[in-house]
């Protein structure tokens, strides 16, 4: 019986032990439910602002970074285009040099330089009216050497001994 009696007093501790977290519980649930709306106040927020500020200014960075990256990186590949187009454009250039070099022009002293006609160094707008129409007329006659005449105007220019 002895020992009967020790089960039931653990028995009833432990019942009473569990009573009194319920009562304590149930304090603390009776307390938060006195607060009414006047007692709540406001729990303050200023610290979630400033991480809220501060994740944002970490976002704000971090795509500034971003920014950053893409511009050298389109940097890097507009670099790349114009160093291809300018090699390209300076194949072209040469071609068209080597083009004009190795042409077979009507005239002695008659050359290209700079894109420009030139006839014994001097360029098509700084030669004389005579020195122009035997340049036009040796390149038509260069092109078209089937044609029996070329009509020239302002034939005048030229004296006796440039005919």
């Amino acid at each position: 019986e002895y020992e009967q009696q020790g089960r039931e007093v653990a028995r009833l501790m432990a019942m009473l032990n569990a009573a009194q977290e319920k009562y304590t519980q149930l304090q603390n649930d009776l307390e938060i439910a006195r607060k009414d709306a006047l007692d709540l106040r406001d729990e303050s927020t200023a610290e979630l602002e400033a991480n809220i500020q501060q994740i944002d200014e970490i976002n704000r960075k971090v795509r500034a970074n971003l920014d950053k990256d893409k511009a050298e990186e389109d940097a890097r590949e507009y670099g790349q285009q114009y160093e291809q187009l300018t090699a390209e454009i300076e194949a072209v250039r040469k071609q068209k040099t080597e083009l004009l070099t190795n042409a077979d022009l009507p005239l002695p002293g008659l050359s290209v330089v700079d894109g420009e006609l030139t006839y014994k160094g001097q360029r098509w707008d700084n030669m004389s009216g005579s020195d122009q129409l035997k340049v036009a007329t040796a390149i038509v006659r260069k092109l078209k050497p089937q044609c029996g005449f070329v009509l020239l105007d302002k034939l005048e220019q030229m004296d006796m001994d440039s005919l």
